[in-house]
């Protein structure tokens, strides 16, 4: 689905990936994406935390790195 991901939007030397429209921390599921470079991208957490929107993926990203850590109390 993302072809073309900014070298600032990913953090591979944190253990980051973006699988379809899944982005992991690890091991653990950070949250699903839907949307394009037009009309900016949904955000949907697991465990029924919300849901979130981001203009473009580099925020979208950060948003969903934000809620993965607080959700650990980290």
């Amino acid at each position: 689905m993302f072809t073309n991901v900014p070298l600032n939007a990913m953090r591979p030397t944190r253990w980051e990936r973006l699988e379809d429209d899944r982005f992991y921390i690890g091991s653990h599921l950070a949250g699903t994406l839907r949307g394009d470079r037009e009309r900016g991208y949904l955000i949907n957490y697991p465990d029924s935390i919300g849901n979130g929107y981001a203009p473009n993926l580099t925020r979208a990203l950060r948003k969903m790195r934000v809620v993965f850590w607080a959700s650990r109390g980290l």
